[in-house]
């Protein structure tokens, strides 16, 4: 397989180091890992020119440069400090029992992350999109789209993916990058304890704190990329303070680099880089001797700042082509709408507390109580909160869009206050000191800039990363067999993050396991009510040899794509229609798909020409061209079953019920739909709704209906429970009912 040219690439990059007799594994671990992205963003930003980002050109490269590596260290690596390196990791590893247990925790990440598809909500709203796109059209420009997430966020975890995707044909490895940067945060992160001149076990411990990660865990099988801006901060610490120890030129352009990567990553790079960037500045100007050396050491961070800056100039360029503005956000505002002291406590204390829960509810309700009450009004603060309808929930959770981390923030916490106001007693470095002052810091700029998310605690996750050797210095202090303890117990509490994440299980109390995962259901395992809809989509356009689609309004887009390609032989083009962004200047004007796609009101009208709906379910409608509606219209539901005859027809389709009025008019939508589901087993009800056995769905038509022409038409989903009977009609003024019909489900 071509994926395995990256691969060997990365290893020759890895034994090359190793072979300079300087470095240890681990170190060149990180060095091969930035050398390797350095190519990896050029061949992507090169190839991207001439639109020639595909198999063959993609190939070549990764062929190339792993010749090139292979050469220099065949002709100039040392290959007894090869082997004298290697014996040495492994007589360490095998000597250390929770490097054992590490290994085997990364192991069963790993088989999740390839067995599982992606299947993380953002992961199919933008990050796996965007990669179809790139894919299509050979190159990383930006494309009309309308969600802008897939063109303004920084994207180089996305283009790793984007190189694994192209070389293995699939989207079999798609997690593995943030698996590697899980492994990748372990390794940075015991190699700054060492910096913090901790022995070797004690860095063991900050490898251990690194892998056990709540939040790590569950994304290091995932395609989103906290992980990987994560590593990369890391990186840049790393690298900044092997630069203050000894100011050579490979530290320095290594920490611009990986300044660069981080930015290049994700947008909250943005807001932790400052204080870790003032921090360590200000420890190397005050301990440097004489003016010419604080020169020296302000000119080497102006520097860092100059790579870091260059690296992210091609994705600026193409931000400020959209927007006029190289840090665009797609009119989003992420940003607190002012910044004062009661912003900054509730944010700081709503953002802690979404690490607090634990698996009994009726502690989570009482230490949510007590929250409530030390905030007041400022829980829920509009000015501060991301979303006006999302207020604190504390709650034990094992997806990684809500888990919180909580032995891990406890142990940090205390950790940084045993550093800030213990630090002469106990004797820590300055080092420490600064890095400890540098990420309180970190998190009040986090505070302080960004509204507060209900989803905010895998923003979270740098913190805790470039936390772990941090707190390893302060547990060291404490006694040589407090890291032992303290290793043992993050090893214990890992467990049920490693086995049991909710949308990529082990295994689960459903049955539904690693061993029994349906690849194509899998992606829809946060969403199994838009599994048929969307497989029903794609079969009615396979059916009719459709070639060009248009997508609007999709969301949940991912699946759609990748249903797309696997059943549509003929198809040759799928793309976003009816766009209302910045981005709608990019659009072919003369694109006029055969079909379109779509989960919201669909337009009449998509340029110049006209479409009708021919097809409806209750969260997909497709719509085709005028020339091909004519003869789809009257067969929309064939092969459905035709329940209720009367001011409406409702017919059945599986698990939803569709109703159709032509002709239709104003009258026929303002009246409230009545629909009573009477179950077969009256305890599948809420017990609320048990003393009536039925549930009631009464629903107006404009949360579930569309016009197409002179069609009224509507689409409700039944729940999921085995149905006894239905009743179905609308109501007149009062309790009148305009027309009314019920049929009965007994097998």
């Amino acid at each position: 397989m071509a994926i395995v040219i990256p691969a060997i690439f990365f290893s020759t990059l890895l034994f090359a180091f190793v072979g300079t007799g300087r470095y240890g594994l681990r170190q060149s671990a990180v060095y091969a890992a930035t050398v390797y992205t350095l190519c990896l963003v050029l061949t992507t930003e090169l190839l991207s020119i001439w639109e020639i980002l595909r198999f063959g050109t993609l190939i070549a490269s990764w062929v190339g440069l792993a010749i090139v590596s292979g050469l220099y260290l065949y002709f100039y690596g040392d290959r007894q400090a090869v082997l004298h390196t290697l014996n040495g990791a492994w007589t360490r590893f095998r000597e250390t029992r929770a490097l054992w247990a590490v290994s085997l925790i990364w192991s069963v990440v790993l088989a999740i992350a390839i067995v599982y598809p992606p299947n993380n909500w953002d992961s199919m709203m933008y990050h796996m999109p965007r990669v179809m796109s790139w894919i299509r059209q050979g190159s990383i420009d930006f494309f009309p789209t309308a969600n802008l997430l897939q063109l303004y966020q920084p994207p180089l975890a996305e283009w790793n993916i984007l190189h694994f995707q192209i070389l293995s044909g699939s989207d079999r490895f798609a997690n593995t990058v943030q698996w590697l940067a899980l492994v990748g945060c372990g390794i940075a992160a015991s190699l700054i304890a060492r910096e913090l001149q901790q022995p070797f076990p004690v860095q063991v411990l900050a490898v251990v704190i690194a892998a056990t990660l709540p939040m790590g865990l569950l994304q290091g099988s995932s395609t989103q990329n906290d992980l990987v801006v994560s590593f990369w901060l890391l990186a840049f610490v790393l690298f900044a303070l092997q630069y203050l120890r000894k100011p050579t030129v490979g530290p320095l352009v290594f920490c611009g680099l990986a300044l660069g990567f981080a930015l290049l990553t994700k947008g909250t790079a943005y807001i932790f880089f400052p204080a870790l960037a003032v921090m360590l500045l200000l420890y190397g100007v005050i301990h440097a001797q004489g003016t010419q050396s604080r020169v020296k050491v302000v000119s080497a961070a102006l520097m860092i700042l100059a790579i870091a800056l260059l690296l992210n100039t091609s994705h600026y360029a193409r931000n400020w082509s959209l927007s006029g503005n190289i840090l665009y956000t797609g009119g989003d505002k992420y940003g607190n709408d002012e910044v004062n002291i009661p912003i900054i406590w509730s944010n700081l204390v709503r953002n802690s507390a979404l690490h607090w829960g634990v698996p009994s509810e009726k502690i989570n309700s009482i230490t949510l109580d007590r929250v409530r009450g030390i905030l007041g009004d400022l829980i829920d603060i509009p000015e501060a909160t991301w979303s006006a309808n999302r207020t604190l929930e504390i709650t034990f959770s094992k997806h990684e869009d809500y888990t919180g981390n909580l032995l891990h923030f406890s142990v940090l916490v205390v950790s940084l206050l045993g550093i800030v106001l213990l630090r002469k007693r106990l004797e820590f470095s300055q080092k420490t000191f600064f890095l400890g002052v540098s990420l309180i810091l970190g998190y009040f700029l986090f505070c302080g800039l960004l509204k507060w998310q209900i989803w905010h605690t895998r923003l979270h996750t740098p913190l805790f990363m470039l936390g772990a050797p941090v707190a390893v210095v302060f547990l060291s202090s404490l006694g040589s067999r407090i890291p032992r303890h303290f290793t043992k117990i993050f090893l214990i509490m890992s467990v049920p993050w490693i086995f049991f994440n909710e949308i990529r299980p082990i295994y689960s109390d459903n049955g539904y396991s690693i061993f029994s995962v349906d690849r194509i259901e899998a992606y829809f395992r946060p969403v199994p009510e838009l599994f048929h809809p969307y497989i029903d989509a794609v079969d009615y356009l396979k059916k009719r040899r459709a070639s060009e689609i248009g997508i609007d309004g999709i969301v949940y887009e991912y699946p759609i794509r990748v249903l797309a390609e696997k059943s549509l032989e003929n198809m040759s083009r799928l793309e976003h229609v009816a766009i209302g962004n910045a981005s709608r200047k990019l659009r072919d004007t003369n694109y006029a798909p055969q079909y379109t796609i779509s989960t919201s009101d669909p337009l009449e009208h998509i340029g110049a020409v006209s479409y009708r709906i021919v097809w409806v379910a209750p969260e997909m409608i497709i719509s085709a061209r005028e020339e091909l509606a004519h003869e789809l219209v009257g067969k929309m539901f064939e092969g459905d079953t035709l329940v209720v005859e009367s001011k409406y027809n409702v017919y059945i389709r599986g698990k939803a019920l569709l109703y159709a009025k032509r002709p239709c008019t104003q009258d026929d939508v303002e009246a409230t739909f009545l629909l009573e589901v009477a179950p077969v087993d009256v305890n599948d009800l809420a017990y609320h709704r048990r003393q009536y056995y039925s549930d009631n769905l009464d629903f107006r038509f404009e949360e579930h209906g569309w016009r197409s022409g002179d069609m009224c038409l509507a689409a409700r989903r039944l729940p999921t429970y085995e149905i006894s009977h239905i009743t179905t009609g609308q109501y007149g003024s009062g309790e009148d009912r305009i027309w009314e019909g019920s049929f009965s489900l007994d097998r």
